[in-house]
């Protein structure tokens, strides 16, 4: 519709333009199919442009739903690494107070040690021991590493491997 408007507009146009002129009818209709072939192109020119403009719009669109994206990932990203920074704060927190607990115990540990040394009564504290140990029964010659000590009501006794008081003879801590 838009075309006959445009088409019979350009004949009145031309009609009048004919009779100031004086152009001939073959003429006129000569320039009105020029016109019409430009009017054509102009239309092919116009649609595919239309077709650029929606492919732009298109395009538009999918870089403003992609930057909407981005920027939610990037919103997502900072929650994380705020969480991830008071978590390490945390730690640091919770690192500061295992280390003070951790020098608090080597101070009493100092303290306990200090207080609780055996006294060592025996003055044959790492005398040498034989033994008959061979199959030919000859002695062999052993040193012994343990620290004999005389308990408060006389006993005489070491403290093994595991941490525990074995008695042995009196005569050892004399």
């Amino acid at each position: 519709m838009k075309y006959s408007y445009t088409l019979l507009l350009i004949l009145i146009a031309l009609t009048t333009y004919a009779q100031k002129q004086r152009y001939s009818k073959s003429e006129l209709k000569a320039i009105v199919i020029a016109q019409q072939e430009k009017i054509s192109n102009m239309e092919i020119e116009i649609a595919s442009l239309s077709g650029l403009q929606k492919k732009y719009l298109k395009a538009d669109q999918d870089k403003f739903a992609c930057l909407n994206k981005l920027s939610s990932m990037l919103d997502s990203l900072k929650m994380k690494n705020d969480y991830i920074k008071s978590k390490n704060e945390q730690n640091q927190y919770l690192l500061n107070y295992i280390n003070q607990l951790k020098e608090e115990l080597r101070q009493k540990d100092r303290v306990v040690s200090s207080i609780a040394q055996p006294v060592i009564s025996s003055p044959r504290m790492n005398k040498a021991r034989y033994s008959l140990s061979n199959d030919d029964n000859t002695p062999t010659y052993k040193p012994s590493r343990r620290v004999y000590i005389t308990g408060p009501r006389g006993g005489c006794y070491y403290i093994n491997g595991n941490g525990n008081k074995t008695y042995v003879d009196r005569s050892l801590c004399r």
